[in-house]
């Protein structure tokens, strides 16, 4: 019969004599390599990778925390990375750099999302609430000295937000950044905060401290 171009060539098997290796170590043998292809501990891919703002990172040496500050809409605001574990997953660093090549598109959406529960939500009129009952009037005064009277009260205070802080916890399965907007550090000590999941889409907003 003629072979065809995709016919492999006919062998005879040639097996292994394993008869005079003991069953025990076979088992061990076996055992160590399904302990090899499972291990959890095992090194991951490694990467190192260069982020806006940052230095190097190395997925697989990796510190708790990292800090910078840096200049935004005329402002300083303090960047951190925060890590539960010396190695992860090298696409969470990826999802970190896309984040961090491109500030200003979050907080844009953060801002959104604020002015969007304002009109819709309860959480940002609870932090708007709170200082409008809190604060004597000269207080209020002094914090909204440059703010658009036109405006209502509510809107001359949520006007005056500043961002003070993004955090990212590259670790955390359901939250990977947070933003915090402050109206004055002097005033008051509670912040809004806004938090985001790697999708870039905020998963809720809440009043801290």
């Amino acid at each position: 019969m003629k072979r065809g171009a995709c016919d492999a060539p006919l062998q005879l098997e040639k097996r292994r004599d394993t008869s005079h290796v003991s069953p025990d170590i076979q088992f061990l043998k076996y055992l160590s390599i399904i302990f090899d292809k499972f291990n959890p501990n095992q090194t991951l891919n490694k990467m190192i990778i260069k982020l806006p703002f940052f230095n190097e990172l190395d997925s697989e040496s990796l510190t708790d925390y990292y800090e910078v500050d840096i200049d935004i809409e005329q402002d300083k605001v303090q960047l951190d990375i925060n890590f539960d574990e010396t190695n992860i997953d090298p696409a969470k660093l990826d999802t970190l750099k896309k984040y961090l090549d491109e500030p200003q598109a979050i907080i844009n959406i953060a801002k959104k999302e604020i002015f969007n529960d304002f009109e819709n939500g309860e959480d940002v009129k609870e932090f708007l609430t709170y200082h409008i009952e809190e604060l004597d009037q000269s207080e209020l005064d002094n914090l909204l000295n440059h703010a658009d009277k036109t405006l209502s009260l509510e809107q001359q205070i949520l006007s005056i937000l500043k961002l003070r802080r993004i955090g990212f916890y590259p670790d955390d399965d359901d939250i990977f950044a947070v933003l915090d907007f402050v109206l004055s550090e002097d005033i008051s000590q509670y912040i809004l905060v806004v938090k985001m999941n790697d999708s870039k889409t905020v998963d809720h907003i809440t009043m801290e401290s």
